[in-house]
């Protein structure tokens, strides 16, 4: 069959082609002409990805569509045509029927905890889809994704088990309340069909016929030093544990665990570091820092964040502030132009209250630091061109 993906430079519809490719599909796509990181590794797979509004769907078989381009040129084209169309998640749930799901879910550390686990079960080769771009299917029984809820899109799955991590108030624009946002996990938890694994600290608030509360494996040595970090790990932990992998092959597995893309990538160039990472809510990045700060004594830490959605800006607008106050210097991104303003106030970025900046000719450089990036946009341009100041500063 031949695979129309609108918006399939999105880290979600990026994993879904790769995994269609490996079911033996034709895949091409649409996205807007900016460019994004998950392009890359689509070229290099023989994805041709159009421009929206270029194809004319003629001979295509089966659309996908992500959630961001619901009614726009190719959405309409599509249904003009008469085609089969389905949103992400949709088809994501299809996938989910298909073999012995394991469902991420959480405010934060999703994708990485999903990439942990793949990774500490590789000897099953499970199928995957994480939220940076990257899938596989395989001809194992397992198949570990990623379940957000945004806009509960969690909801069309029925995963066999899932592993929540945390639950903190987000997703603002449509959850209008935090009560409103724990319920939507708690009707996640009641779809799922086996077990659940739950962190500990929502002992009293979330509950399943057949749950398992995990805390910190403290039998392991992790990576990590933050809290919740460790819990993440634990969970990933005792959910291995449980089909049978054992304790020095998981530990072996931690050893050798190297990330996933966009979360906590370093590049050192002589005595800096520069990380890149997706925290965009004020608790990841209050973690983040405080995770360099123990990894990095010593060293002056210089966080540049750009915002996704200004509902979140408005409603922690404080807790914003506090955390980046714990940075030795701050540089703020604007909002990018295609980002629309989901409240009914006017406001930038500059309501934060630190120096907002266009480019790295903005930043000072110092050395001995850790420039830390921090955003759920692709920031890697901005990026690059710090590389490119340090090495020949160097």
């Amino acid at each position: 069959m031949k695979y129309f993906l609108i918006g399939i430079k999105g880290s979600g519809m990026a994993s879904v082609a790769k995994i269609l490719l490996d079911k033996g599909h034709r895949v091409i796509g649409s996205d807007t002409d900016s460019y994004v990181f998950t392009e890359d590794d689509l070229i290099k797979r023989g994805i041709k990805i159009y421009n929206f509004g270029e194809y004319d769907f003629k001979d295509i078989d089966f659309v996908i569509v992500g959630h961001s381009f619901v009614n726009n040129i190719d959405h309409k084209n599509a249904l003009d045509n008469n085609l089969k169309v389905l949103e992400y998640n949709e088809f994501v749930a299809s996938l989910v029927k298909e073999k012995y799901s394991i469902a991420v879910c959480g405010s934060h550390g999703k994708t990485s905890t999903v990439g942990l686990l793949t990774h500490l079960l590789k000897k099953y080769n499970p199928s995957y889809l994480r939220g940076d771009g990257e899938g596989k299917w395989t001809n194992s029984k397992y198949f570990i994704f990623e379940a957000c809820e945004y806009k509960d899109h969690f909801l069309k799955y029925n995963p066999n088990v899932t592993l929540l991590l945390n639950i903190d108030y987000d997703h603002v624009d449509y959850f209008k309340t935090e009560t409103d946002y724990y319920n939507s996990f708690q009707k996640f938890i009641d779809n799922t069909l086996d077990k659940v694994y739950c962190n500990d600290i929502l002992k009293s608030k979330i509950y399943h016929k057949n749950i398992y509360f995990f805390n910190f494996m403290n039998n392991y040595l992790l990576p990590v030093f933050t809290n919740e970090l460790k819990c993440n790990y634990s969970g990933a932990i005792k959910l291995c544990e449980d089909i049978g992998i054992n304790k020095i092959d998981i530990q072996n597995g931690i050893d050798t665990f190297v990330g996933v893309k966009r979360r906590n990538r370093e590049t050192i160039i002589n005595d800096d570091v520069i990380i890149d990472d997706y925290a965009h809510h004020p608790t990841q990045i209050n973690l983040m820092i405080n995770e360099v700060k123990r990894k990095y004594v010593g060293k002056k830490i210089i966080v540049i964040f750009q915002p996704d959605r200004y509902s979140r800006i408005k409603v922690f607008k404080d807790e914003f502030k506090k955390v980046l106050g714990h940075a030795d210097k701050v540089y703020l991104m604007p909002f990018l132009k295609s980002i629309k303003n989901d409240t009914n106030e006017y406001f930038d970025i500059s309501i934060l209250g630190y120096d907002v900046i266009n480019d790295i000719s903005d930043i000072t450089i110092k050395h001995n630091c850790v420039y830390l990036f921090l955003s759920s946009k692709d920031l890697s341009k901005i990026e690059s061109n710090l590389k490119d100041k340090l090495y020949n500063l160097n």
